[in-house]
């Protein structure tokens, strides 16, 4: 089964399977662009398609995104392959999410001949059914499952889903399906994916998703993977198979295992164990001397907790050289780490500036700043403790950034040196001090970094004495005491060696 609520699919393609060897179906070509191919394995992502559509927006605005804009799960939502004229197992879901800065409401959403479009009925982590009239928040996105109509013909269906909003967005995504038509053997399966796929490997991270979607935490909830087999000869077939070491087989409750011409049945194979690394060959047997094969693996070494939400700046204060900023509570989170930068960004802040890390959602706080322009970013965290271990950092997305404006902070004016002499184990230095700050603190460091001078609380000139011969360099930084603390300036450094005798 793949993993829903993603922003990709993982495909497989569809082989039919006469007296037990696998052969590919005819190859339907719509226009250059091939449907199927002949491979065994198809595991791939289906790339994000975006519709960003502008509206009018203040030049000077900071956001993230356009006002109103909505990114679709796929623009191509392939189907694969469904049995005789149209029956069977053939479904995907599609979602659409609001990834502007306001909300909009959907106006319409286009009929389809030859699929069925259902609204998903089970709202969880901000997805909400896919019908008309219903408001979408940024963040938030509307799903809604696309099924295959029976008694379609053979061959290829294609078509253009469209939803249109009120305030001028239409998301659009084409859905197609291969249609496989009748079969003259007695004995024939079209199976989903191919004999001899490997599954893809159930990770800890997609048990993470399934515990945060599940309703009921006494309930096990876990991934598992599923093999489609539709029956396209003419006579009715039976489907055996066994649990293997690591993983449960088995049908949905209705089923027999017996499956008429015409008609499919699913087989789901889930993990025995929510915590185990193992890899096992599942293996089906179909009347008619058919025998398929298939690889399930699992790598589960232990399950992470689920990742904090993406965060939110609530508000934001400038007193003096000091920012507090608060933020909204996000589920999943410990605390937040905060930065400030020259630019704004698109997906995450690159180039900090200053940095405050373990801060609490109502107290995010940076002292010491710069007069200058910012812009402000948190994003959210937890630790995953595990037998007494606590691991790194597992970070939710960054909020959006805010412009930050500091006026009365750290003078951003270097300081000055304007002469260096030296003399018999002495160094004299002459430096300007720029307004706003007190004093400066002095570093005479020889070059193999071994002696180090230090003269703190200097104004416009100082000798520092004692220096032992050799050759040394000298920086300054001014200082300032704001609030009780002292805020620093910038290093400068004397640009030439200075040599002591």
């Amino acid at each position: 089964m793949r993993r829903r609520g993603k922003t990709f699919l993982s495909l497989f393609l569809s082989a039919v399977i006469v007296t037990g060897q696998p052969v590919l179906a005819a190859d339907f070509s719509a226009g250059e662009e091939t449907f199927i191919s002949e491979t065994t394995e198809q595991e791939g992502d289906v790339s994000e398609a975006s519709a960003i559509f502008e509206d009018t927006v203040d030049s000077d605005s900071e956001m993230r995104y356009e006002k109103y804009e909505a990114t679709v799960s796929s623009e191509i939502l392939d189907l694969g392959q469904t049995g005789v004229n149209g029956s069977g197992w053939g479904w995907e879901r599609l979602e659409i999410k609001n990834t502007g800065t306001e909300a909009w409401h959907i106006k319409s959403i286009s009929e389809l001949n030859d699929f069925t479009l259902e609204p998903f009925d089970y709202p969880f982590q901000g997805r909400f059914p896919m019908e008309v009239g219903n408001k979408v928040k940024p963040g938030e996105a509307v799903a809604a499952d696309i099924y295959v109509k029976k008694n379609l013909s053979p061959g290829i269906h294609e078509e253009t889903f469209v939803m249109e909003t009120e305030e001028g967005i239409q998301a659009k995504c084409r859905i197609r399906v291969l249609i496989r038509g009748a079969s003259d053997q007695d004995y024939e399966v079209n199976c989903r994916p191919n004999s001899g796929t490997r599954f893809l490997t159930i990770t800890p991270e997609e048990y993470d998703w399934w515990d945060n979607t599940d309703p009921d935490p006494d309930m096990f909830m876990c991934p598992k993977r599923s093999i489609w087999i539709y029956n396209n000869g003419k006579n009715p077939v039976t489907v055996d198979f066994e649990n293997t070491e690591h993983f449960w087989a088995y049908l949905d409750d209705y089923e027999t295992g017996v499956i008429m011409p015409g008609e499919g049945t699913t087989v789901y194979l889930r993990p025995k164990k929510e915590e185990q690394v193992a890899t096992d060959i599942f293996k089906v047997s179909i009347t008619g001397g058919i025998e398929l094969s298939y690889i399930i693996s699992q790598n589960c070494p232990h399950i992470a907790p689920p990742y904090p939400e993406g965060a939110t700046i609530k508000d934001v204060k400038v007193q003096g050289s000091t920012i507090k900023a608060a933020a909204y509570d996000c589920a999943n989170s410990e605390g937040f780490d905060a930065v400030l930068t020259k630019k704004s960004w698109v997906d995450r802040p690159e180039n900090y500036v200053k940095v405050a890390k373990n801060q609490d959602a109502k107290t995010i706080t940076f002292t010491n700043v710069k007069n200058g322009t910012y812009y402000l970013g948190i994003h959210a965290y937890n630790r995953d403790y595990y037998d007494g271990n606590v691991s790194g950092k597992r970070f939710g997305a960054w909020s959006y950034p805010v412009k930050v404006v500091v006026k009365n902070g750290i003078p951003t004016e270097r300081v000055k040196i304007k002469t260096v002499k030296t003399s018999k184990g002495a160094v004299s230095v002459t430096v300007g001090v720029p307004k706003g700050f007190a004093r400066a603190d002095m570093e005479l460091r020889s070059t193999g970094g071994t002696t180090v001078y230090k003269r703190n609380n200097r104004t416009t000139y100082t000798r520092i004495t004692g220096v032992k011969p050799g050759t040394y360099t000298l920086r300054v930084r001014p200082w300032a005491k704001i609030n009780g603390r002292k805020a620093y300036g910038d290093w400068v450094s004397w640009g030439r060696r200075i040599r002591v005798k």
